[in-house]
């Protein structure tokens, strides 16, 4: 009888921390330890079908600040600066899931090191971007002090001189 008792304890205890392990995955604060204790797989089944949970965090260290918005949009938070990785170690994956920092592969299948080469090199496009449209804008501005040399109204000692401004 005292066989059955500690097998049964032991089960309920591992449908307990499976049910709570994949809730903490999902993003929620919940505790559904009981709930797969005494529930076991029909536990388990509600907790895998319930939705991912994304909401605001903000991680705050040292020498950096990590901070996650709801909707995750790839171009403009993997390019804006912020870190991909927190303080303590958890990354954010592409996708928008918040990984801890003992997983290397977030459940979409993209690994840790696939997205900081993702956000890498979006930083980098983003930087391509914005020297190119301050080209454009040099050049329409240098493009206007030409007007107003052939005009008359500035010299072209004084477009030289916005013209050495302007190039560098």
């Amino acid at each position: 009888m005292l066989v059955y008792l500690i097998a049964i304890l032991i089960w309920g205890l591992i449908w307990g921390f499976a049910t709570n392990a994949v809730i903490e995955n999902k993003g929620y604060e919940e505790n559904w330890f009981w709930w797969g204790f005494f529930f076991g797989f029909i536990a388990l089944i509600v907790a895998a079908t319930k939705p991912q949970r994304y909401e605001e965090k903000t991680y705050e260290g040292s020498d950096d600040s990590f901070h996650i918005s709801p909707a995750f949009n790839n171009a403009d938070t993997s390019a804006d600066g912020r870190s991909a990785v927190a303080s303590n170690g958890s990354w954010k994956c592409y996708c928008g899931k918040i990984n801890p920092s003992f997983t290397g592969t977030c459940g979409c299948g993209r690994t840790k090191e696939w997205n900081l080469k993702k956000i890498e090199d979006a930083k980098k496009e983003k930087a391509e971007k914005e020297q190119k449209e301050d080209e454009l804008i040099n050049l329409q501005r240098l493009n206007e002090y030409k007007k107003l040399l052939d005009s008359g109204i500035i010299t072209q000692e004084d477009f030289d001189k916005k013209k050495k401004e302007i190039l560098g």
